[in-house]
């Protein structure tokens, strides 16, 4: 008789750092802290590097 072990069927120990994450990724607050952090570190590298010229077409000069 063959043995078939099946993918998953045993529990991986997760680090507490991904542990903690699993628990925040259905907390709205915290996910929308996370889009506007990510929106704002976006927004600020692309003036430092773009540079604004005051036109809303800046992202067109490049």
């Amino acid at each position: 008789m063959t043995s078939v072990s099946k993918a998953g069927s045993a529990e991986r120990v997760l680090s507490p750092r991904v542990s903690e994450l699993k628990k925040k990724i259905h907390d709205d607050k915290y996910l929308t802290t996370a889009i506007e952090r990510i929106a704002s570190v976006l927004s600020r590298n692309l003036v430092e590097t773009r540079g604004v010229t005051g036109n809303s077409a800046d992202f067109m000069l490049q």
